[in-house]
């Protein structure tokens, strides 16, 4: 019987002492935006991890067909259980693949599952988010947490428009990554299985367009639309 006391007075602890302020530590690791081939939809992968049990209870999503602002509220419920968690949670972005630079705003919370209360403004999973990206995407953009900050931008290429020589700019963490290059039409123009950040890129027998290229990388891939004139 007191051991059965010694166990239930230490759970009660656990659920206020560690459960109330977020045991050591949530936050969001991870958001993964993917295209929906042929719709313009967006499938978002989250990556969470908690020293407490967790679940994402529910989430809403709100925008219109035209805006480029999405707002994303995530509730998840904490059990107060001290237990190492990941979770990932995919949620569908109908009609958020646009042209232009697209803002995704996360809001996370989290309540203790008692009967009756519901996610509070007061309980903060994770900081506020803005994640931002130039659409419409063509393959998956990827965003990691790295220093306590998300890595808002991955790739830059520069100048654009050129003249058909130009450079990209990678992040501080990436070393050498995959370029091809594509017109309009499809036809690689270039291909370079081991650029390094800032080196001059020229394309042979150019002509003035729309050109888009791929960087390739094990963290994440990445399509970006020039012109050339």
């Amino acid at each position: 019987m007191k051991n059965l006391t010694f166990v239930v007075a230490l759970l009660f602890s656990s659920y206020f002492m560690f459960g109330q302020f977020g045991g050591c530590g949530n936050r969001i690791n991870s958001v993964i935006f993917s295209p929906i081939v042929g719709t313009n939809d967006i499938t978002v992968s989250i990556n969470s991890s908690c020293c407490d049990v967790h679940s994402l209870d529910n989430h809403s999503y709100n925008n219109t067909t035209t805006s480029t602002n999405h707002n994303i509220t995530l509730c998840y419920r904490d059990s107060g259980l001290l237990m190492q968690t990941t979770i990932t949670e995919n949620i569908l972005l109908p009609n958020a693949n646009l042209s232009g630079t697209q803002n995704v705003s996360l809001n996370a919370y989290f309540y203790f599952g008692i009967p009756g209360e519901q996610c509070s403004t007061s309980n903060i999973f994770n900081a506020p988010i803005t994640l931002s990206f130039i659409g419409p995407l063509t393959e998956p953009r990827v965003f990691t947490l790295a220093n306590n900050e998300f890595e808002t931008r991955k790739f830059s290429l520069f100048p654009n428009p050129n003249k058909g020589d130009f450079s990209i700019d990678l992040p501080t963490n990436f070393g050498e990554v995959q370029v091809r290059i594509f017109d309009v039409l499809g036809k690689e123009v270039y291909s370079n299985r081991s650029y390094s950040s800032g080196n001059t890129i020229q394309i042979p027998n150019r002509t003035n367009g729309f050109y888009f290229a791929k960087i390739i990388s094990e963290q994440s891939n990445e399509t970006i639309k020039f012109v050339i004139d």
